[in-house]
């Protein structure tokens, strides 16, 4: 471990990602058995070592960072305007949140509430929390007043787009909540929405039907929902046509909507073509 973190260490403050093998020809066998674990790399041409991974560096660096510093909030707080701080906090954070939660939880808190923090750093820590698939009940509740203030939605929902712990959250509460905001406000919600079709498609049918369905005004967003679906049935279909048939769409977007229908219930496709072709009559 501790050759480990003086490699990682050495390739982080000289912003490499290979060193000279001859730095560690003392420790050659420790070299060779993380090489046969496929933790490290060694180019015998060039007289190299590096980690097999991007990630395992990354982790390697975190680990060394947070050994050797100590305090991660002090470390930030002093070199907010530095170069590497903004990679070194979020991989710092990555690293605490899996080992360590509680020293995780108070260095992010000291952070959070730290009033000089720069703006481009608490952004960062807006799109951490944002981007994690299990949000702790903490982690809510640092990041979801922030959800409700429009300078910040769209950023922090569109980082939530894989975040199926974060979708399970909001789905009762927040997205039915921006679904109700008028069009150019309620689109923010767009891309979680597609994202989380693959799970939760009927929730998914439900918000819609109740929130903009019957609305016109935003018979696009839906549209743009329902062009992501895979798993096609009559409920989906007969939303899909009555939306297309009070709608002016392209016809690319009807040969797009219907081969994706094909695939997996072909029987359904016609159905929409015919509903397009009576809307232009």
């Amino acid at each position: 471990a501790d050759l480990l973190d003086r490699i990682a260490t050495t390739m982080g403050d000289r912003e490499e990602l290979w060193l000279p093998s001859v730095m560690y020809q003392d420790y050659l066998p420790h070299i060779k058995y993380l090489e046969a674990q496929e933790i490290l790399t060694i180019e015998s041409e060039r007289q190299r070592v590096g980690f097999r991974h991007q990630t395992l560096f990354e982790y390697a660096r975190a680990r060394a960072f947070v050994r050797v510093e100590g305090s991660l909030s002090s470390y930030v707080l002093k070199r907010q305007n530095g170069l590497f701080v903004r990679p070194q906090l979020w991989n710092a954070l990555n690293y605490l949140r899996i080992v360590d939660q509680s020293t995780y939880e108070r260095e992010f808190g000291a952070l959070w509430k730290n009033r000089d923090l720069k703006f481009h750093l608490k952004l960062l820590l807006i799109e951490f929390l944002s981007q994690i698939s299990d949000p702790h009940d903490i982690e809510a509740n640092w990041l979801l007043p922030y959800l409700v203030r429009p300078q910040y939605r769209r950023r922090i929902l569109s980082c939530m787009t894989d975040s199926r712990g974060w979708f399970h959250r909001l789905v009762d509460t927040h997205i039915p909540m921006f679904m109700s905001l008028p069009p150019d406000q309620a689109i923010d919600v767009l891309f979680i929405l597609k994202s989380a079709l693959s799970n939760g498609r009927e929730k998914i049918l439900g918000l819609i039907e109740k929130y903009w369905l019957n609305n016109p005004e935003k018979d696009y967003l839906s549209l743009r929902v329902l062009d992501d679906m895979k798993d096609w049935d009559e409920k989906a279909l007969n939303m899909a046509c009555r939306l297309i048939d009070r709608t002016d769409v392209a016809d690319y977007y009807i040969d797009s909507l219907s081969t994706l229908i094909s695939e997996n219930a072909p029987e359904l496709a016609p159905r929409l073509v015919r509903a397009y072709l009576d809307h232009g009559l």
